[in-house]
């Protein structure tokens, strides 16, 4: 049953009776609070010794009555508020700053032209290799190539001039070269100072992200009211799960999740279930087949083809098993509650193990084997359901807690303006 609308005070007697029946309240107390005519406004105002003598609600039943009336945001620090709202829009202005892309185009313009500076820094050094190489040539070929005589003078003077104009166009290509490297190194070091002032921007986002989850959580701890009710819900269904700040989005995709490993369970109970029948028709055969004829039952003539059929329901089955315990440790990440792990160990080791390496043997091991098999899957399958009430438990108090805080923003900036 939803809860009434509005505000607390503006709650007259049957509202207060039914917020009284969304918390699944007995009768007799729901009555007494109709016979009383306690309003929204009388519920303010009423102590918990006030619920307990008068209206006769355990200590333990007092606070969560009077819940509405003492909302989370009447319990957050001023100081609180003013800092968090500081964060949102601190957030909100770097979140328009698009600094994953910008940071993803600076990381990929800067490897670009370290490339580009690696390949022209490569070529000056082939070029000077070239270049030392040809003037070696023209200093032979200088003054008739090293003591050739006089019919061949005129040959050493013409290579000697090819070699000058070689040299000559190395060294240009070499002055090219080195001022493109010099160009590509300037470009280099500010395409670093721009990847790195990005860094710095993604860093300071993930910071102030960090601070107000941090904020969050220490403005909810002490909070009373609805808030305390739902997160101590929350507690006692998670059990074994871990708080690590995920977000509702996160849980409710955990919840769907494991609402699907649960309907996986679901068949493979009911395919187990099938082979139970099959192996109690088959004890009864095999048990008349003794009696008459002497023979042990796996003799019995069609037991080996009634055993392959049998094997084939009992693997996808197992199959089924796996999969699902597969799916819900696979899917459960950090902060998502978690099956137990004993559970999960004997799931995807395969359940009917013994089954699948005795091949045929006798019906009634079978059965015994079938139904500790249905045993632990229905023990999994209690696991995933409650893994799958608690993560959706969380993203209800994650939903609220974000409508909590946007609203005491707003009364907060309101009261600042007036």
């Amino acid at each position: 049953m939803p809860e009434p609308a509005g505000d607390v005070a503006s709650w007259h007697v049957p509202d207060v009776a039914q917020w009284l029946e969304s918390l699944h309240f007995p009768p007799a107390t729901i009555e007494a609070f109709k016979t009383n005519a306690v309003s929204g406004e009388d519920l303010l105002q009423l102590s918990d010794a006030d619920l307990d003598e008068h209206l006769g609600l355990t200590p333990l039943l007092a606070p969560v009555a009077a819940a509405p009336a003492t909302s989370a945001r009447s319990t957050f620090n001023p100081a609180d508020l003013d800092r968090y709202a500081e964060l949102q829009q601190k957030t909100r202005e770097m979140q328009g700053l698009q600094i994953p892309s910008k940071l993803a185009a600076a990381q990929q313009h800067s490897a670009s032209v370290q490339s580009q500076l690696a390949a022209a820094r490569q070529a000056v050094q082939t070029n000077g290799a070239a270049l030392g190489k040809e003037e070696k040539n023209a200093a032979y070929y200088k003054g008739g190539g090293g003591g050739c005589c006089g019919l061949c003078k005129g040959k050493s003077e013409r290579k000697h001039a090819e070699a000058e104009a070689q040299v000559a166009r190395l060294r240009e290509q070499l002055q090219q070269q080195q001022g493109r490297a010099s160009t590509l190194a300037a470009e280099a070091d500010e395409a670093q100072r721009q990847l790195a002032a990005w860094q710095g921007q993604a860093a300071e986002m993930e910071g102030a992200q960090r601070t107000m989850e941090g904020l969050v959580e220490r403005m909810f701890a002490s909070a009373g009211g609805r808030q305390a009710e739902l997160a101590d819900a929350a507690r006692v269904l998670e059990g074994q799960a871990a708080e690590a700040n995920r977000s509702a989005d996160a849980f409710a995709r955990g919840t769907q999740k494991l609402q699907n490993a649960a309907a996986a369970l679901q068949e493979a109970l009911a395919a187990m279930s099938r082979t139970q029948m099959l192996g109690a028709v088959n004890m009864g055969r095999g048990i008349g087949f003794q009696r008459r004829t002497g023979a042990r039952a796996r003799q019995m003539p069609g037991r080996p083809l009634g055993n392959v059929a049998e094997m084939a329901v009992f693997r996808r089955a197992n199959d089924g098993v796996a999969q699902a315990a597969r799916d819900a440790s696979a899917l459960l990440g950090p902060g998502m509650p978690r099956v137990d792990s004993r559970v999960l160990s004997t799931a995807r080791a395969g359940m009917f193990a013994n089954l699948l390496v005795g091949g045929t043997i006798s019906s009634a091991v079978q059965l015994a084997a079938v139904r500790r098999s249905m045993d632990q899957v229905r023990s999994l399958l209690g696991e995933a359901n409650l893994a799958g009430q608690a993560a959706a438990k969380r993203a209800e108090v994650d939903s609220i807690r974000r409508q909590e805080l946007q609203e005491a923003v707003v009364a907060r900036t309101a009261a600042a303006g007036a």
